[in-house]
C-alpha cells in the first residue's frame, strides 16, 4: 500500500501544460454549436456522455490496477459506485497519468473523488437524474439548491449530488486513506485551489 507522504508537493510546469492541452483538445471535440441551453456543452456531447455511461465497462486489468494502488477499503468504495462512475473515475485517473502526473496520492484521489455519490445507505444517483442535475445547475441554480435542501423522496438524488464531494473526503478518511489523499478531496470539496486540486479539476472536467 502507499505510505503517507508529508514531503512538499512539487508539480512540474510541463505536466500542467500537458493537462491544459489535453483539456483543450477534449473541449474542442465536445463543443456542439447547435445546443440551445446555456449548459456549456451541447446536446450531442450530453448524448455521447449518456451512451458512454450506458455502455461503461471496467476491464479485468483495470480491476488489477485498483487492487495494486488502493487498499481493500478504498477498493470497496470504488466498487460501490455505479459502473458509469467507476469508468469516469478511471478516465480521470488516466487523464492525469497521460499528462505526466505520477503523484500517488493525487491518482488515488482521482479514483475516489466521486465515491460520495453513494449515500450512507448505499444508494446511488440514478443515471437519468444526471441530465436533470446538469440542466438545473446551469439554467435554474436556485431550483437545484431547493431540491438539494429538500432532498427526500424523489429529490434524494439532488441532496446526494450536492454533498458528494465532501462525502467523498469523509469516506476516504474512514477507509484509511493517506492524509494527503483526504486533504486533496477536502480541498476539492471546498473549491480551494492548489496545484493538485487544479489538476484534478481539469481532468474531471475533461470527462
Amino acid at each position: 500500500m502507499l505510505a503517507g507522504c508529508r514531503r512538499k508537493i512539487s508539480i512540474s510546469p510541463s505536466s500542467l501544460t500537458r493537462l491544459s492541452e489535453l483539456h483543450a483538445v477534449s473541449d474542442r471535440d465536445a463543443i456542439d454549436h447547435v445546443g440551445t441551453l446555456p449548459i456549456g456543452r451541447g446536446w450531442t456531447y450530453r448524448l455521447r456522455q449518456l451512451i458512454a455511461a450506458l455502455t461503461a465497462r471496467v476491464r479485468p486489468d483495470e480491476r488489477a490496477l485498483l487492487a495494486r494502488i488502493l487498499n481493500d477499503e478504498q477498493v470497496r468504495l470504488f466498487e460501490a459506485m455505479p459502473r458509469f462512475d467507476q469508468r469516469h473515475s478511471l478516465d480521470v485517473y488516466y487523464a492525469l497519468a497521460r499528462a505526466g502526473y505520477d503523484h500517488p496520492q493525487l491518482l488515488q484521489a482521482a479514483l475516489l473523488h466521486d465515491c460520495g455519490k453513494v449515500d450512507s445507505a448505499g444508494r446511488t444517483i440514478p443515471l437519468l437524474y444526471y441530465g436533470l442535475i446538469v440542466i438545473l445547475q446551469h439554467s435554474a441554480p436556485r431550483l437545484y439548491i431547493y431540491a438539494a435542501r429538500h432532498g427526500h423522496g424523489p429529490l434524494r438524488p439532488f441532496a446526494v449530488h450536492a454533498g458528494h464531494e465532501q462525502r467523498s473526503a469523509t469516506y476516504a478518511a474512514a477507509a484509511g486513506s493517506d492524509p494527503v489523499v483526504v486533504q486533496i478531496l477536502r480541498d476539492y470539496a471546498t473549491k480551494r485551489s492548489t496545484p493538485l486540486t487544479s489538476a484534478l479539476r481539469a481532468a474531471d472536467d475533461m470527462h
